[in-house]
């Protein structure tokens, strides 16, 4: 059986190392892509993510941008696939531009391995990774 995977949208390397490492420790296939075209070429694609972590400041189009053209992509398909915003913006009113955007949850930086877990055991809860604390 194929580990569910997991699209991370981000361009900086140390923040892409990060995510890869804890979605990879949980058990999950992790694509890593760097900018929203990226991200929109692996959708279109066709490869099945389970979720898709998304930064908010990306080269070219932003990850809010870019996630109102996944869920264009969506609409057109009839799937829904979860994205969290994962971001170093804390400002009053952010969370609300994500749900607004498409998001379907939004995660500050920095947080702790254990809070990465309960977010990837809330959007996957079945997706056959180690959900067990480690």
């Amino acid at each position: 059986m194929e580990k569910p995977a997991i699209l991370v949208v981000e361009d900086h390397v140390i923040e892409q190392k990060l995510l890869f490492l804890l979605a990879k420790k949980y058990g999950y296939d992790v694509q890593i892509v760097s900018s929203s075209e990226e991200a929109l070429s692996e959708i279109e694609k066709g490869r099945p993510f389970a979720l898709i972590l998304m930064d908010w400041k990306l080269p070219g189009s932003d990850g809010l941008t870019c996630t109102q053209r996944i869920r264009e992509l969506e609409r057109d398909k009839g799937y829904h696939t979860p994205i969290v915003a994962i971001t170093g913006r804390a400002m009053d009113g952010d969370k609300k531009k994500c749900l607004g955007a498409g998001m379907d949850d939004y995660m500050s930086k920095p947080f702790t391995a254990e809070e990465f877990r309960e977010m990837i055991c809330r959007w996957i809860p079945d997706g056959g990774g180690k959900h067990a604390s480690h």
